[in-house]
């Protein structure tokens, strides 16, 4: 399934999950009706008569306290990924982790975000002795991995790859916004329940001043039994809908890391381990369809089980695997061959490239580009843009005050009365730390190479996270403040600019709703600003906008340069966030073909079209050129 698919059968599992829901409140309020009713009729015998009023009355009431349930769930975990991992005991793993087994941990995940595109999620370690992980939040932007510190000690580098890939499937596939969905549903419903245990608490004192304590006894029990008797039957949808998306995600971890025995492995780990995946953290149930395995070992023999059996997936996995669990980690394989493009000492970071040597140039088109969204490069490619980064400032965007120094000396220019000028601004706005970190890793930031800058931005987004709403929002102006100083604003400054506001909260997300007719004079200045940008370098503005036309189908007329400006520029890119997914491939088809009208792609197109991709929720991995 590609991306556009995925992301279209997502929002397709969410208007079945509604409709699902809307059966369950409709069930439950018949049989709230029939318990009042039967309650009703015993205590009062023959002068009982059924009553419409009161009917209405309760289907309000029981679907207040569902809705008020679900609304409540939901809202608790407004702030996503940070808040599932909170409630599930995890601690952030800061500063590139505290010793080898965390930096492992980081540098698996950071390798498999930049071959991904997406944006680096932050990382959390959970105390338990199980072998488990889980990927939660709404969006990429809020996107956590979560990883016990059973899985870290217990498996090798490949299998912890294999496990966080199939993570990092759950985020791209849309799986996280409906697994949060499933949670306020399943609460929503239990809230029945939880009215007829405190009708049930409360019964006592009622009998001490009444005689009226039967009906409320009657009533509790019947709410209690019928929340669990709704729980139980959503629990089923929970199963259901989870056995199927842990099937997809095993098979795109394959895909992802192009080795079946990671994954596979991890799994055969899991079933040799006296541990297996079990989680003990009180309410972990209420998220086990989050996990990576099955959190309980009372649910592995249950209807109720939200994951395949074991032997299943490895089955899947390794057709002819003979049946044998490991018991005993299995040590992490020697290299063949050193690591390539000068690896550092840090065998966390030898352990990323597989072979050396330089890849091919791809030949790049509109379908392959568009294929490419959604899915991994190869990690050696992360690997190499990894390593060709500065390790002083791999280590300086992980650290809370180094990654506001960082991110302003990505945008200084090297002209000495701008650059002045752009220096007085932080002087007399950004923290003086910060400007003394600047100082020092200015040499470093100098000689960023020009495919390393998104990819650094990526790398800073978990400490950017940690960052308060004042600082934040003082970075942001900080930096749009230097930009101006140093006018006018390149494209590619804009873009890097863009999708650092983007993923740091400052940008609009808009729901994907419209067609690409609605949208298309916003697409066709876009498509003017590419051709422009490129065209006045390479050949005609005028052929470069009728490729990427033609791709369309649309009447569309090239802007005037003079027409261009940064704040259209964003006006047009915040409306393309409200098309439908599968209008998408289209306008990436579109752009790419501009990009592409010389046949050469340059390291700034690159980012270019990436931060464009970006900007439309459409996850493009790295290009390689």
């Amino acid at each position: 399934m590609d991306f556009f698919a995925s992301q279209e059968a997502a929002r397709r599992s969410s208007r079945y999950l509604l409709l699902l829901f809307v059966v369950a409140i409709v069930c439950i309020a018949a049989l709230a009706n029939l318990a009042i009713h039967v309650i009703l009729k015993f205590q009062t015998l023959s002068v009982y008569e059924y009553d419409l009023t009161l009917m209405w009355q309760i289907n309000a009431g029981v679907l207040f306290l569902v809705l008020a349930g679900s609304a409540y769930r939901v809202h608790s975990l407004k702030r996503g990924g940070e808040a599932i991992a909170a409630a599930l005991g995890g601690q952030l793993v800061s500063n590139g982790g505290a010793d080898y087994l965390e930096r492992r941990l980081i540098n698996v995940v950071e390798e498999m975000a930049i071959a991904s595109g997406l944006p680096v999620p932050a990382v959390y370690l959970v105390e338990e002795e199980g072998i488990n992980a889980f990927a939660a939040g709404f969006s990429s932007d809020d996107a956590v991995i979560g990883v016990t510190r059973g899985a870290i000690r217990e498996l090798n580098r490949d299998q912890l790859q294999g496990v966080v890939a199939h993570e990092f499937s759950h985020i791209i596939h849309g799986d996280m916004a409906l697994n949060i969905r499933l949670v306020g549903l399943l609460h929503g419903i239990f809230m029945l329940s939880f009215a007829g245990r405190v009708m049930l608490q409360t019964r006592r004192g009622v009998a001490r001043r009444s005689s009226g304590a039967f009906p409320i006894l009657m009533l509790g029990l019947s709410l209690f039994l019928i929340g669990y008797i709704g729980k139980f039957f959503g629990d089923l949808i929970k199963a259901g809908v989870s056995r199927q998306r842990e099937y997809l995600a095993d098979a795109s971890a394959v895909q992802y890391t192009r080795n079946n025995s990671g994954i596979a492995g991890a799994l055969k780990r899991i079933g040799g381990y006296v541990a297996g995946s079990n989680v003990l953290r009180s309410g972990a149930e209420e998220f086990s369809h989050l996990y990576f395995s099955e959190n309980s070992k009372l649910s592995l023999i249950s209807m109720l089980a939200t994951h395949p059996p074991l032997d299943e997936r490895i089955q899947r996995l390794e057709p002819d695997w003979d049946g044998e669990f490991f018991e005993q980690v299995v040590p992490d394989a020697e290299p063949v061959t050193k690591p390539a493009y000068g690896a550092s000492s840090d065998p966390t970071v030898q352990g990323l490239v597989s072979s050396g040597g330089t890849a091919a140039v791809t030949a790049f088109t509109q379908d392959t580009v568009a294929s490419s969204v959604g899915t991994f490069q190869s990690v050696d490619v992360a690997a190499k843009i990894l390593i060709g980064i500065e390790p002083e400032l791999r280590t300086a965007v992980r650290e809370t005050y180094s990654v506001r120094a960082v991110m302003y000396g990505l945008f200084l220019r090297q002209d000495t009365d701008k650059k002045l000028a752009q220096e007085e601004i932080l002087k007399a706005s950004a923290d003086v730390f910060v400007r003394a970190r600047l100082r020092e890793l200015e040499p470093s930031i100098s000689k960023i190479q020009l495919q390393h800058r998104l990819p650094l931005i990526e790398l800073a987004l978990p400490a950017l996270h940690q960052l308060s709403d004042t600082e934040n929002q003082r970075l942001a102006n900080n930096i749009e403040g230097i930009l101006k100083a140093a006018a006018p604003i390149s494209l590619s400054d804009w873009a890097l600019f863009y999708y650092l506001k983007h993923h740091m909260g400052h940008a609009t997300q808009n729901a994907g709703k419209k067609q690409l007719s609605q949208v298309s004079r916003d697409v066709e200045f876009l498509l003017s600003v590419l051709a422009h940008s490129d065209g006045s370098q390479h050949g005609s503005a005028e052929t470069a906008f009728r490729l990427g036309a033609e791709q369309l189908e649309l009447p569309l007329e090239l802007k005037a340069k003079k027409e261009i400006s940064i704040p259209r520029i964003e006006r047009a890119t915040h409306s393309l966030n409200r098309l439908k997914p599968l209008q998408k491939p289209k306008v990436l088809k579109a752009f790419v073909a501009v990009i592409l009208s010389d046949n050469h792609l340059s390291p700034v197109e690159n980012e270019l079209i990436r931060c464009l991709a970006d900007a439309i929720d459409c996850p493009l991995p790295p290009l390689e050129i």
